[in-house]
């Protein structure tokens, strides 16, 4: 799997860099989501790397802050599940549950 990581010598300049792990994986597991992730039209290191990028959280302070206010509404407007692909799956958090609908 590749993970990228971005390094910069001026505060306007990127670059990135591929960086290689390595995971103790069940082959019958490995073999489960790959055809998983073929079906899905994906490859297994690209749903890893989501995956990832979803558990680190986002760089996007608006993009959080735009969710956050979305959180915050979900109550008062009695609601009680909130679909988003982007929040934790199952987590609840002031008695409204999140659901990945892509799940």
């Amino acid at each position: 799997m590749t993970l990228t990581t971005g390094v910069a010598s001026k505060p306007s300049e990127v670059y990135y860099v591929g960086m290689n792990i390595t995971l103790s994986v069940d082959e019958r597991l490995v073999r489960r989501a790959r055809k998983k992730a073929d079906a899905l039209g994906t490859s297994l290191n690209q749903l890893a790397r989501e995956y990832l990028e979803r558990l680190a959280g986002s760089d996007d302070a608006e993009r959080d802050v735009a969710e956050l206010r979305q959180l915050s509404r979900a109550p008062r407007g009695g609601c009680s599940v909130l679909y988003s692909e982007d929040l934790q799956h199952g987590r609840s958090i002031d008695g409204v549950r999140i659901v990945d609908p892509s799940r």
